[in-house]
C-alpha cells in the first residue's frame, strides 16, 4: 500500500544522532512491512528551533520511503503566533503541493497537534474516496488556554473559535481516529461527537530501546560531565526547555538542598529550549546543564542515572515519551503527570507522583528516592517490567500497523 503520514515536529531520520519519536517509529515499521511510505513534514526543526532546508524539499530515504519537507515560517518560542502561522502555512503548502499529486496514497494517517494539517488531510481523503486517521499526540487548540491566566481563557477561546471548529470538523470527518492515551482518545471522541469504534485505538507513543553505538566516542566535555557524577545520586531531565516543563520547580529545590548540605543529590538536565538560557543563568553546582545530546549521549546519561524527571506543566492525561525513555533503562519516575500516566506509575509502583508546581512534595520525593535505596531498586525492577509489557516499540508499532491495514480494508465511513 502507498501511505501518507503528517507529522511535522519531529526529528526525521536522515538526521544524525536523531531519536524516533511516534511517526518515525511507524514510517520505519510500515516500511519494513513493504508499505511505500510519504511522510511530509517541515523544512524546520521543532526542537532546535532552526532550518532544515531554505525551501521545499524531497529526501528519499529509500525506494520505498521519501521524506517531503514543506515550507514554513519557523519560530522560536513553542507558545507563540509566529507558531500559529508557522501552522497554517505548512498545512496552506501541503495542500498545494498534494493537489499537483498523480499517485495518491491508500490511507492518510495525520497527526495532530498541527489541526490545519489534519484539516486539509480529511479534504483530501474525501475528494479521493480514501480513509484518513487522525493520531492525537497533543490536545491542541485546547493546549493554547492553559498557558493563560484564568481570566483571559475565555476570550481567548473566542479569539482562536475557527480553530475549535477546525479540530472539531477534522476530528469528525476522520474515518479513524488514534490516540498516544485513553484520555486524549476520549478527548478526541469527544470533539468527533461519536461513541469508540473498531476504527479506534489508543497507541502508546512507546520507545526503542537501544544499547550504545559500537564506535561511540563520547564528546570530551560530555564525558567530563559524566565523570563528575561518580558517587552522586542522579536525577536526570531529557527534553525540551519550553513552557511545557516546570524546570524553575528543579532549580528552586537544588537550590534547596544545597541550603540543607545535601551534595549527594545531583540534578541533570538535558536539551535546549526557550528557557535554557534562564536556567542557565540559575544553575548551581548541584544543577548540570548538557545542551541538547544525540542517541548514544542520551542513552550514556541515562545509564549513569538513577531517578528520570517528569515536571510537567498543564498535561492533564497524558502518556508521552519522556516515561517510556526513562523506564527503557530501569529509571523510576518522578513525575508531575495527571490522570492516566499518574494511575500507571501509582498501579505498578515505577515512582513516585507530585501536584505540579508543588516544591513541597518534589523536595521530599526527591528526598525519598535518594535515601531508600529498598524502594528505589524494586522501582527500578519494576519499570523494566512496565516498559516490556506496555511501552516497547518493538510491540506497538506492529499492532498500530495492523489497525491502519485494517482500516484501509473497512474504507470510508
Amino acid at each position: 500500500m502507498k501511505i501518507w503520514l503528517t507529522e511535522i515536529g519531529e526529528c526525521y531520520p536522515f538526521q544524525v544522532g536523531s531519536s524516533p519519536i511516534r511517526t518515525g517509529h511507524l514510517a520505519s515499521a510500515l516500511n519494513a512491512r513493504g508499505h511505500d511510505i510519504v511522510w511530509w513534514g517541515a523544512n524546520f526543526y521543532h526542537h532546535k528551533k532552526e532550518f532544515l532546508f531554505d525551501k521545499y524539499t524531497e529526501i528519499q530515504v529509500n525506494p520505498h520511503y521519501q521524506i517531503r519537507l514543506l515550507e514554513g515560517l519557523g519560530y522560536q518560542r513553542n507558545v507563540s503566533f509566529r507558531r500559529y502561522c508557522h501552522h497554517k502555512i505548512v498545512a496552506r503548502n501541503f495542500q498545494i503541493q498534494a493537489s499537483k499529486e498523480i499517485n495518491r496514497p491508500d490511507i492518510i494517517v495525520s497527526s495532530l497537534p498541527n489541526y490545519e494539517l489534519n484539516y486539509e488531510a480529511v479534504r483530501l481523503g474525501q475528494a479521493w474516496n480514501i480513509p484518513v486517521i487522525i493520531d492525537v499526540m497533543d490536545l491542541w487548540p485546547d493546549d493554547f488556554l492553559n498557558h493563560l491566566p484564568k481570566a483571559l481563557r475565555g476570550l481567548a477561546r473566542l479569539t482562536l473559535s475557527y480553530d475549535f471548529y477546525t479540530t472539531r470538523r477534522s476530528l469528525r470527518m476522520a474515518d479513524g481516529i488514534v490516540s498516544v492515551s485513553d484520555g486524549f482518545l476520549d478527548w478526541a471522541l469527544a470533539y468527533a461527537n461519536r461513541e469508540i469504534e473498531d476504527r479506534d485505538h489508543t497507541y502508546y507513543i512507546g520507545f526503542s530501546k537501544k544499547e550504545l553505538s559500537e564506535d561511540y566516542q563520547p564528546r570530551p566535555e560530555f564525558e567530563r560531565t559524566i565523570n563528575k557524577l561518580a558517587g552522586k545520586m542522579v536525577f536526570a531531565f531529557i527534553g525540551s526547555f519550553g513552557q511545557s516543563y516546570d524546570l524553575e520547580l528543579v532549580v528552586a529545590v537544588a537550590k534547596k538542598l544545597i541550603d540543607q548540605g545535601r551534595e549527594d543529590i545531583q540534578f541533570v538536565l538535558a536539551g535546549t529550549g526557550e528557557k535554557f538560557d534562564k536556567i542557565s543563568r540559575e544553575s548551581t553546582r548541584n544543577l548540570t546543564l548538557t545542551g541538547w545530546l544525540n542517541e548514544d549521549e542520551m542513552t550514556h546519561l541515562l545509564s549513569v542515572s538513577h531517578v528520570g524527571l517528569v515536571p510537567c506543566w498543564h498535561m492533564q492525561g497524558a502518556v508521552t515519551t519522556k516515561p517510556m525513555q526513562y523506564l527503557a533503562r530501569g529509571l523510576p519516575l518522578l513525575s508531575s503527570l495527571r490522570g492516566e500516566m499518574e494511575a500507571i506509575i501509582d498501579d505498578n509502583e515505577i515512582g513516585l507522583s507530585y501536584p505540579p508546581g508543588d516544591i513541597s512534595s518534589f523536595y521530599a520525593a526527591i528526598l525519598r528516592f535518594a535515601d531508600d535505596s529498598m524502594m528505589r531498586e524494586k522501582y527500578s525492577m519494576n519499570a523494566l517490567k512496565i516498559f516490556r509489557e506496555k511501552f516497547d516499540a518493538d510491540t506497538i508499532y506492529p499492532a498500530y500497523i495492523d489497525h491502519i491495514e485494517k482500516v484501509v480494508k473497512m474504507g470510508r465511513r
